[in-house]
């Protein structure tokens, strides 16, 4: 979806054999539902856009779940699950989102390139590496990620030594 105005849209994808399931650049508006299943690499992928998405479920990506490149997202209501390496993954954003639910993926929030990823309410479970900020591009400084409410069901490595530049603020750690 390139250039466009995105009005109360529901997407529905399954069994995807592209690089992205979903693929926005570019583009504004409000997104309902976004229901992905079985993608061969990254289920939802959106960049240079402002958008806002109301419920959020992917299951099984090969890839990152949710994977954002430039721009300004609201999300609301996550369910990430069997994302094989990010279940959200930002560079040079900015994201704030609440009540996000992450199960069996390698990460479960990556912040990268000056992006801030500010998020109210995360579970996570069956997650290798909790969170990660950091510098992937040269060009770029570090990113910061604030977690209010936050509770693990199992002991997901908590990166305390992010690089220099990146930035970790938490309030209500369960």
């Amino acid at each position: 979806i390139y250039d466009s105005i995105l009005k109360n849209v529901n997407i529905y994808a399954t069994n995807s054999n592209c690089e992205d399931s979903i693929n926005i650049v570019r583009s504004k508006g409000v997104l309902d539902n976004v229901n992905i299943r079985d993608s061969i690499s990254d289920a939802f992928d959106a960049d240079f856009s402002y958008i806002d998405v109301n419920n959020f479920k992917i299951d099984n990506a090969n890839n990152d779940c949710i994977d954002f490149s430039g721009g300004s997202y609201h999300l609301d209501s996550l369910t990430l699950d069997n994302c094989s390496d990010k279940a959200l993954s930002a560079e040079n954003s900015t994201i704030v989102a609440n009540n996000i639910r992450i199960s069996n993926s390698l990460y479960g929030i990556a912040s990268k390139d000056f992006s801030n990823v500010n998020i109210k309410k995360i579970l996570l479970d069956k997650v290798a590496i909790c969170w990660d900020a950091y510098s992937k591009k040269q060009e770029f400084g570090g990113g910061k990620i604030s977690i209010n409410n936050f509770k693990s069901t199992s002991l997901c490595e908590r990166r305390e030594n992010i690089d220099e530049g990146s930035k970790l603020e938490f309030s209500n750690v369960f």
